[in-house]
């Protein structure tokens, strides 16, 4: 067991389960101000993909944003993520790839 591995087993021993569900981590301004232009193109985005009646290639700003969101969720809630939601939704989580995206301290870039 690596010492992240027991340092979260610690923690949810401790403080509950929800540590191993999603961790928190100090961001830098720019990290921040990142994470919270993701949160809100996104949330504006979600209204078009609303109105997709497939999913287009990914290019324009509405497909980044909406990428960048739910990849962006994917980090924060992984566990709930890879539990339950990707593989109900496999194909509109395979166009995402989100695995080819890059991130830095758990942000998309």
């Amino acid at each position: 067991m690596s010492s992240e591995e027991s340092q979260k087993e610690l923690y949810s021993e401790v403080i509950g389960g929800e540590v191993s569900s999603r961790s928190s981590r100090p961001l830098q301004p720019e990290q921040a101000k990142r994470y919270l232009q993701i949160q809100q193109s996104g949330e504006t985005s979600v209204r078009q993909l609303l109105s997709w009646e497939t999913l287009p290639n990914k290019e324009g700003e509405a497909v980044k944003a909406v990428r960048n969101y739910y990849c962006q969720w994917t980090l924060d809630y992984s566990v709930m993520a890879q539990a339950y939601i990707i593989k109900n939704h496999k194909d509109f989580f395979d166009w995402l790839s989100c695995a080819q995206l890059t991130t830095v301290n758990g942000i998309i870039q």
